[in-house]
């Protein structure tokens, strides 16, 4: 089985985007869902600009990379 984190983000401004966190988040799991043997073990997010990496919740989903826990992770966003 393959262990799967999800990481979402929008920029600083949710008025403007095209996708919420929410949407972004449910596409994910219809996604993961129709894989057959993916499991989902975290879900990430983060509310900042794409121009830094300045991002707690993509440098929690690299950890568990890192640390094994996760063996991919499915980005989403703009």
């Amino acid at each position: 089985m393959t262990r799967v984190c999800l990481y979402t983000r929008i920029s600083t401004d949710e008025d403007h985007q095209p996708t919420s966190l929410r949407t972004q988040h449910e596409r994910l799991e219809r996604f993961c869902e129709a894989m057959e043997d993916w499991r989902i073990v975290a879900a990430f997010e983060d509310q900042a600009s794409g121009t830094t990496l300045e991002r707690p919740g993509l440098r929690e989903a690299l950890q568990l990379i890192w640390s094994e826990i996760c063996q991919a992770a499915r980005p989403e966003g703009p």
